[in-house]
């Protein structure tokens, strides 16, 4: 990941300016043989899918956003591997925070 085209312009302060990103461990999510665990030879393995969270400067001390896994699923129906992510967050004294919880967790979740 030294590499990586979305950590150098992070570390160089060029983009993703106070995003997060957990430790990635996972292999390259793309580009593979679709219904494969081959990757293609027309391009190099990358991790292009990827999950990141920014909290706003005037509610991180407010709301505790803490990461519990990061992984990628391994399906074979297409040339990336989807990445997944799961969060536990403690809301803190921010109204705000508290209704986006109440409403997130009150609705059922989608079937795909």
């Amino acid at each position: 990941l030294i590499r990586d085209e979305m950590t150098i312009p992070g570390l160089l302060g060029e983009a993703f300016m106070n995003f997060e990103e957990m430790n990635i461990t996972f292999d390259p999510t793309y580009k593979y043989k679709v219904s494969s665990d081959k990757y293609s030879k027309s391009e190099c393995p990358a991790w292009t899918d990827r999950v990141t969270w920014k909290v706003k400067g005037d509610q991180k001390q407010q709301t505790k956003l803490r990461p519990i896994v990061y992984g990628r699923a391994e399906l074979r129906s297409s040339e990336h591997r989807p990445v997944y992510a799961v969060f536990e967050m403690m809301p803190g004294n921010s109204p705000r925070a508290n209704d986006l919880i109440s409403n997130a967790v009150d609705k059922p979740i989608p079937n795909i």
